[in-house]
C-alpha cells in the first residue's frame, strides 16, 4: 500500500479506537454522553512522517492501551541536529524511519527506534514470555519484533510484507507470525502466505502457503476448533492438529471469484449464530468501485473431512453484498 497508506484499514480502527470523527466540527456540536457518539481527541500534531504502520497495546503494563505509529520515512531534523549534520558531528543516515509509541493518559511520545522504515502493517504481543508486551512489525529490512524494554531488533526474515498477524497456531504458548504481501504498486508477489512456526525465541521454520493474488490476511479460529486459522481474500487455510510438530493446513473457499483482490479483512459473527462470519473492505486502488461484503459462515466443520476442512464448502457461504459501494480516494 506504498501509494495510498492512509487508506489502510488499520487507520481506519485507529481513528474508530480514539473516537475520531469524520467531521471534527459535527463531533465538537454532538452530543458526546449519547450512545453512538465519539470525540476527536489530538495525539501527535507532528507524528512520524508517512505513518503507514499503526497497531494499540499495554507496551508499558499499566492497564491502559496505548499507541503504536511507523513511519516509513525518517523524522524531521530539528535546527539543532542540522547544525550538528553539517558540521559533520553526526550524519544521521542510520534514521531510515521512525517508530513510536504515545502514553496513555497524556499521550506522551516515547521513542522505540529510528533504524527502520516501517511499513504497512504493526502488531503487539509477547514474544519473549517475560510480560512485557513487544512490537511486531513489517520494516523495509523485512519482518521482525522491537524487544521490550530495551526495543532491541530481532529480523526474522528479509523479504517486504504488506500483512502481518501473530497468533499461537499450534498451543504451545509461543507466538508464531503470518505475513503476506501485496499483487499492487509492481510487487506482483500477494499470492502466497508465509507462515513462521517456531520452537524457540528465534528458531523459526517458514511455510509457504498459495493463495489468489491481492492483499489482506486475517487470522482467527474459523470453525470453532479452537485451533487459528488463516484468511485471505476469497479463500483461507483451516488450522489441523500438527503432527511431529509441524502444522497441517487445509484450504477452503469462502468466496467464489471475488470482485476485487485487494481487501481488508475482518472475522466476527454479524448474524448472531455463534460462528464467526467473514467481512472483506476493499481496500486499492485510488479511482475503483468495489463492495462492502459479508459471507455468512454455514456453520458445518463436520467430522468428516469434506465438511471438517471445507472442501466442496465454497457454494454454502452466502455472499451478502451491503449495498455500500463507493469509489476509492
Amino acid at each position: 500500500m506504498n501509494a495510498h497508506p492512509l487508506t489502510a484499514f488499520g487507520l481506519a480502527f485507529l481513528a474508530f479506537f480514539l473516537g475520531a470523527c469524520s467531521d471534527r466540527k459535527a463531533a465538537e456540536h454532538r452530543d458526546i454522553h449519547q450512545p453512538g457518539s465519539f470525540q476527536y481527541s489530538e495525539i501527535d500534531a507532528a507524528g512520524p512522517n508517512a505513518p503507514w504502520g499503526k497497531a494499540t497495546g499495554d507496551l508499558n503494563g499499566d492497564g491502559l492501551i496505548d499507541v503504536i505509529v511507523g513511519g516509513h520515512e525518517p523524522k524531521n531534523l530539528t535546527i539543532a541536529q542540522r547544525i550538528a549534520r553539517k558540521t559533520r558531528l553526526r550524519s544521521f543516515d542510520d534514521w531510515r524511519g521512525e517508530l513510536v509509541w504515545y502514553e496513555n493518559p497524556g499521550w506522551i511520545k516515547r521513542t522505540i527506534s529510528h533504524a527502520h522504515a516501517i511499513r504497512t502493517d504493526i502488531e503487539t504481543g509477547d514474544m519473549d514470555g517475560d510480560g512485557d508486551i513487544d512490537v511486531i512489525a513489517a520494516t523495509d529490512d523485512g519482518i521482525g519484533w522491537f524487544r521490550n524494554p530495551d526495543w532491541s531488533f530481532l529480523l526474522i526474515d528479509s523479504g517486504k510484507y504488506h500483512d502481518v498477524e501473530i497468533s499461537d497456531l499450534d498451543n504451545d504458548h509461543l507466538l508464531e507470525i503470518v505475513v503476506r504481501n501485496q499483487s499492487s504498486f509492481g510487487y506482483e508477489n500477494g499470492d502466497e502466505i508465509y507462515v513462521f512456526g517456531r520452537s524457540g525465541e528465534q528458531s523459526w521454520t517458514k511455510t509457504v502457503l498459495p493463495s489468489p493474488h491481492g492483499e489482506g490476511l486475517k487470522v482467527t479460529d474459523i470453525n470453532r476448533d479452537k485451533r487459528p486459522d488463516i484468511l485471505v481474500n476469497g479463500t483461507g487455510y483451516l488450522n489441523d492438529e500438527s503432527i511431529d510438530g509441524n502444522l497441517l493446513w487445509h484450504q477452503f473457499q469462502y468466496g467464489r471469484d471475488p470482485t476485487w483482490a485487494d481487501t481488508s479483512i475482518g472475522a466476527g459473527d454479524i448474524d448472531g449464530d455463534g460462528w464467526k462470519d467473514i467481512v472483506l473492505s476493499p481496500a486499492e486502488s485510488a479511482g475503483q468501485k468495489a463492495d462492502l461484503t459479508w459471507f455468512r459462515n454455514p456453520g458445518e466443520f463436520g467430522s468428516e473431512p469434506e465438511s471438517r476442512f471445507g472442501k466442496a464448502r465454497g457454494s454454502k457461504w452466502s455472499e451478502n453484498k451491503r449495498g455500500i459501494t463507493r469509489r476509492l480516494r
